[in-house]
């Protein structure tokens, strides 16, 4: 049997050493299509990466902006809630949760929101997240989580800082949807595939 396979693999071997363009056709046919796909994918990758640092740097200047307004406008939650209304039309798509809360009593209390009805309530389930940015005050803390139906999201959280002090009166936080950069990337993917 091993002596089979030696035989059939040397006749396979001395063809192709006589046919030279056995070789080069399967080059052609096998190693071009594998190397344009290699390529596309890295390049693929390289757009969506660079798509989400655009992301990553709207949303840092939404919260600047905002942080800026809400250092001065602490107290005036109507003010806020108007602020962030205006936001929000801007940014339909992607903005999915847009909150300010302050601490009182050791709580979470949002003092304006995109969803109306929590406002003057305790947002209990985004704790974590406002511990993290208390922590650090000077920046942002973005955090990748799956939710609304396996969609991508980034919470981001930042600490709106008293201009005085540096301590922090609040915190904004941000819910994001990657759904649209997906929806691109996947039809990036799918195209570049279809097209080879």
């Amino acid at each position: 049997m091993f002596k089979y396979f030696i035989g059939y693999f040397s006749k396979g071997f001395s063809f192709a050493k006589n046919n030279p363009q056995i070789i080069y056709t399967i080059f052609l046919v096998v190693v071009i299509p594998i190397a344009f796909i290699v390529s596309g994918q890295n390049f693929l990758l390289v757009a969506k990466e660079n798509q989400e640092r655009l992301e990553k740097e709207r949303v840092g200047v939404i919260q600047d902006i905002f942080i800026e307004l809400a250092t001065l406008k602490i107290n005036d939650p109507i003010f806020l809630q108007g602020a962030i209304e205006r936001i929000k039309d801007q940014n339909k798509e992607s903005l999915k949760e847009f909150k300010v809360v302050v601490f009182e009593e050791g709580r979470q209390k949002v003092i304006a929101s995109l969803d109306k009805e929590e406002i003057g309530t305790d947002d209990e389930k985004n704790e974590f997240f406002y511990r993290e940015a208390g922590a650090r005050v000077d920046s942002s803390k973005i955090f990748p989580v799956s939710l609304y139906d396996d969609e991508r999201h980034w919470k981001v959280v930042r600490a709106i800082p008293d201009a005085e002090t540096g301590a922090s009166l609040g915190i904004v936080l941000v819910d994001v949807s990657m759904a649209t950069i997906d929806d691109v990337a996947k039809r990036n993917i799918k195209g570049a595939y279809i097209y080879l």
